[in-house]
C-alpha cells in the first residue's frame, strides 16, 4: 500500500464517501488509490471550478480536492474565506499545490513524493521539526526529502 491509498482508506474510515478531482499528472497516484480502493466515489472534472462547484451543492460530508498550480492562487481567487466557512461547517477538504503558499492555509499537511507520504502535521509542526527557527515549509519539505534519501 502507497501513501495514497492509505490516506483514501483514513477517508473512508473517517466517514468520506466521495471526492471531487481535478487531477493533473503529480495526483496520478491519488486518482489511482480512488480507483483501487472501493468504498470511494469519485466525481472527475475538467476544472477546478467546475469540482468546486459540484463539491459545494453535495449535500453529504464534503471532500474538495483540487490542486492549485500558480503561486499564491488561493488568495487571487478569494478561496481562503471560503475554505474557512466549509472547515467551520464541518467539511472535509483536501488540496493538493504546488506551492507552500498554498499549503500554509492548511490545518494540517501530508507531504507527498513519488507517491509516498513523507511527512505529516501541522504547518506549524513540520518547520519545527527542521530543527531551524526560521523554517519555512519549503525549507520543511526539503528536510523530509533528504531525511528520506538518507535513510533509504
Amino acid at each position: 500500500m502507497n501513501g495514497a491509498e492509505s490516506l483514501v482508506r483514513s477517508l473512508i474510515a473517517s466517514g468520506v464517501d466521495t471526492c471531487f478531482a481535478n487531477p493533473g499528472t503529480s495526483e496520478m497516484h491519488f486518482v489511482a488509490a480512488l480507483d483501487k480502493v472501493e468504498g470511494m466515489r469519485c466525481v472527475l472534472g475538467m476544472a477546478e471550478t467546475v469540482v468546486t462547484g459540484c463539491a459545494d451543492g453535495y449535500q453529504a460530508f464534503k471532500v474538495l480536492y483540487d490542486k492549485f498550480g500558480v503561486k499564491g492562487d488561493l488568495e487571487v481567487l478569494h478561496i481562503t474565506e471560503y475554505i474557512d466557512k466549509l472547515i467551520k461547517e464541518g467539511h472535509t477538504l483536501i488540496i493538493s499545490s504546488h506551492t507552500m503558499d498554498d499549503a500554509a492555509h492548511c490545518q494540517r499537511l501530508a507531504f507527498m513524493r513519488q507517491g509516498k507520504i513523507i511527512a505529516a502535521g501541522s504547518p506549524r509542526e513540520l518547520r519545527q521539526k527542521t530543527g531551524q527557527a526560521d523554517a519555512s515549509l519549503e525549507d520543511a519539505f526539503i528536510y523530509f526529502i533528504k531525511k528520506g534519501e538518507q535513510g533509504a
